[in-house]
């Protein structure tokens, strides 16, 4: 009996202990800086011609 309450300390100890932080960190590849923000003709003309494309869903006035 002593030794499953040991045991069950030791593994709760080790579970408090153990940090997750390096998993919670993300890599933010979705945000959009000015550097990297339309850098080429190609891009633009992409971002406007989807605009004009999604605009037809929109409701009309």
């Amino acid at each position: 009996m002593k030794t499953k309450i040991f045991l069950g300390c030791i593994m709760a100890a080790s579970l408090i202990t153990v940090s997750c932080s390096d998993l919670l960190q993300e890599n933010p590849q979705g945000k959009l800086t000015p550097e990297g923000y339309f850098s080429t003709q190609e891009e633009l003309d992409m971002s406007v011609y989807s605009l004009q494309y999604f605009g037809k869903f929109l409701p009309k006035d």
